[in-house]
């Protein structure tokens, strides 16, 4: 993600970056753990599912930079590579609904990363 070099734009990225580093370093909390235990006993798991850093259901910045340029310094953040998103599982599905498996998939993610932003990196989404 490049942000564009106005001010204001620059100061917004520092923000969220610092936000990213939170988000990628709360997985470790003990309490993260038990809340996977949980889950995994819920979903009916033969294994609870580990800690880690792909655990949370959240995106990670793996770095960031400062780019200077012929139009000014840009902030350039660095992310895992992520897979499709929602709007071209729609497509493959000619825009006549996902399946509920996928959709009840899909929502557990979703809860289980607005969870660990809620309670392990006290932010609100």
């Amino acid at each position: 993600k490049v942000q564009k070099s106005a001010q204001h734009y620059f100061e917004a990225a520092y923000d969220e970056i610092e936000i990213l580093e939170k988000v990628s370093t709360s997985w470790k909390k003990s309490n993260w753990g038990k809340s996977l235990e949980k889950y995994s006993s819920l979903e009916g798991a033969a294994e609870p599912e580990k800690a880690s850093l792909s655990s949370c259901n959240c995106v990670q910045l793996l770095n960031s930079f400062v780019h200077h340029g012929p139009n000014g310094r840009h902030l350039v953040m660095v992310f895992e590579i992520m897979g499709v998103n929602l709007l071209e599982v729609i497509k493959r599905y000619n825009y006549r609904g996902v399946p509920l498996p996928y959709v009840r998939i899909m929502s557990r993610q979703i809860l289980k990363g607005l969870d660990y932003l809620h309670r392990m990196c006290q932010l609100i989404h």
